[in-house]
């Protein structure tokens, strides 16, 4: 599956040389590098994962590594691929993880949520990222419950509602 999106780094070079002229080298290449280096870390993490499927380590790194390469393209303006991989680490959380045991991956799987909520309205799609902000909703609410004096956890929350605030305000 990598092996052709590994072939496919210098394709995406070639379709942003636009947007790289306005960019000094030297960044251009770390952004490159950045890139190839995600799909190169998720490539290896697939292959761990074939010799032991139930590992939630690996499975965890897996839904790390698709998060990865969907930021980095959604740096470089590629939503739809970003979109791709962000739903693939969704796919990974929900298979693999029972989120309720463990805040740190419940706040990764709201995060997801919020990734790909903020995709859908870029996208113009309103009522999947809403779909998605529920979740994500939902998911930070119940993390705030439990610990009340998490500040960061409550300005997400605040984030998700007043992004799912804009979007109703919108329709």
């Amino acid at each position: 599956m990598l092996t052709a999106l590994l072939g496919a780094t210098s394709a995406l070079a070639d379709k942003n040389d636009g947007v790289r002229a306005l960019v000094p080298p030297s960044l251009a290449e770390e952004a490159d590098d950045a890139l190839t280096a995600a799909l190169n870390h998720l490539n290896r993490t697939e292959r761990l994962i074939s010799s032991d499927p139930s590992n939630l380590e690996r499975q965890h790194d897996l839904a790390a590594a698709f998060d990865r390469v969907g930021d980095l393209l959604a740096k470089r303006g590629m939503l739809d691929q970003a979109m791709h991989y962000y739903r693939n680490s969704l796919g990974v959380r929900l298979y693999f993880f029972d989120a309720k045991s463990n805040t740190v991956w419940q706040r990764e799987l709201a995060t997801n949520h919020g990734k790909l909520s903020l995709g859908y309205e870029r996208q113009g799609r309103s009522e999947d990222a809403l779909r998605e902000l529920t979740q994500a909703k939902e998911i930070m609410v119940a993390l705030v419950a439990n610990a009340p004096d998490n500040t960061e956890w409550k300005s997400e929350l605040i984030r998700y509602e007043e992004q799912a605030s804009r979007l109703r305000a919108a329709r």
